[in-house]
């Protein structure tokens, strides 16, 4: 990769592959918007966008055509690009599973049946949450927990606006946190770091945001008394815990990611099997689901690769870097330009793992030069990606919360109670200007303290 980057001339007609994408994918969803089109950011898959953003490649690259097929094959089949593309069927296998047996509402009704009615907003947060954070799906846990808060809202006294932030903030969580989000996952392979050192390294910022965040929707919630009984109708089932715990256990003991999923899938196929009688045939079809799910976000992954490496190889990179240099002075102002460009990118695409596809190279780049850690560009990457992704209004998070509210809510109103992000960018911006959190922490353990 350096020995081609080196030898490549500065050339911003190898970003108009990147460009027709964001025109493309952007523009539909604006003007679908516009005509009054529900969920219009998404009417237009973003793999098929990237698919013509693939075919320009081969229009402006001079060259042989053999040798612009040689050169996307090689971006697309990449170890990186690859290896994502097993995770996210694994991961896709394990959420179907879980999705078709119920674990997702065992562990929400797990929650609420034992949350005092004062606290049930912060418990909303806590336990979306635990799910984002166990699944590493945001929209999963906004589809899981979003009817029953808003039917805690219909019922009790509660701002209809406070129940829907919590449980965004608690989605966005999961998505930036998880060791088996697809954000968390391509963060750390676009910049060659390990998922577990980017999850510790974003830890030091969201989790005293996190907590930050459940004793403030505590203080905004009031007296919530008159809650009691519905919480209590809510049944139990713990079986159906144990799938998540069992990721989340082995995640933080530092398993491979890859056997970390496989543990999570056989756990899961049992209890499928022989607690909710479900026929093998059926499971290894939910299995196959799972990877069709996956479908959409594999292509784009693939085609992305190819594009990205087309980019590379034609200089359009090299000419991004040179035009970013001119704003950098240093480390911090290095960072900050990481943290804008995915942010940005986000906002045009309203997808944060296409931003972070997309943006992966340049950051490395960028991080290398600047004596910054890959993992902490990855997480850098993966915070304002996330951050940026739960505020937007057309993004498929907020449409999907918003949809479940039957007209409670919208994306405007719910926005002033959206604390975590604020808490969490807070965090992050003190951290590139030196005023880090994590140092503190550290200093702490140091002096066994801590």
């Amino acid at each position: 990769m350096k020995d081609i980057e080196a030898k490549v001339q500065p050339n911003f007609f190898g970003l108009v592959p990147f460009f027709v994408f964001i025109i493309m994918y952007l523009g539909t969803g604006i003007y679908l918007g516009f005509i009054g089109v529900e969920m219009a950011f998404y009417q237009l898959p973003a793999s098929v966008a990237m698919f013509f953003a693939s075919i320009v490649c081969f229009l402006v690259v001079k060259g042989k055509f053999s040798d612009k097929i040689h050169i996307f094959i090689k971006g697309a089949a990449q170890y990186d690009i690859i290896l994502m593309c097993l995770i996210f069927m694994l991961s896709g296998a394990f959420s179907s599973l879980c999705k078709e047996i119920g674990c997702v509402e065992a562990v929400a009704n797990l929650g609420i049946r034992y949350i005092n009615p004062n606290w049930i907003v912060s418990g909303i947060f806590f336990i979306t949450c635990f799910i984002s954070f166990s699944a590493g799906t945001s929209v999963g846990s906004i589809v899981a927990i979003a009817p029953i808060a808003f039917n805690i809202a219909v019922k009790s006294n509660i701002n209809p606006n406070l129940i829907a932030a919590s449980v965004m903030c608690g989605a966005m969580f999961g998505d930036n946190l998880s060791l088996i989000s697809d954000t968390t996952i391509v963060s750390s392979r676009t910049q060659g770091s390990s998922i577990l050192d980017v999850f510790i390294s974003s830890s030091f910022y969201a989790l005293p945001s996190a907590i930050l965040t459940f004793f403030s929707f505590f203080f905004l919630s009031g007296n919530l008394l008159n809650t009691t009984n519905f919480l209590h109708e809510s049944s139990i089932d713990l079986v159906k815990t144990v799938p998540y715990l069992i990721v989340i256990f082995f995640s933080l003991s530092g398993m491979n990611v890859f056997l970390v999923l496989f543990s999570g899938i056989f756990s899961i196929c049992l209890i499928s099997v022989f607690y909710s009688n479900l026929y093998f045939l059926e499971v290894m079809k939910n299995i196959n689901n799972g990877f069709l799910n996956m479908a959409d976000l594999i292509f784009l992954s693939i085609l992305t690769g190819g594009v990205s490496f087309t980019a590379i190889h034609n200089g359009g990179f090299k000419w991004l870097l040179i035009k970013l240099k001119s704003l950098i002075r240093g480390k911090s102002s290095a960072e900050f330009s990481i943290g804008a460009l995915v942010s940005i990118v986000d906002v045009f695409l309203a997808n944060n793992t296409i931003a972070i596809l997309i943006c992966g190279k340049v950051a490395k780049k960028i991080a290398f030069e600047n004596n910054i850690s890959f993992q902490r560009s990855a997480s850098i990457l993966d915070m304002f990606s996330c951050i940026f992704q739960g505020i937007i209004p057309y993004g498929a998070q907020m449409i999907i919360l918003v949809g479940f509210s039957n007209g409670l809510v919208s994306p405007i109103s719910v926005l002033p109670f959206l604390v975590y992000f604020g808490f969490l960018l807070f965090f992050v911006f003190l951290s590139i200007l030196g005023i880090d959190i994590k140092k503190v922490f550290l200093f702490f353990k140091k002096n066994k303290n801590f």
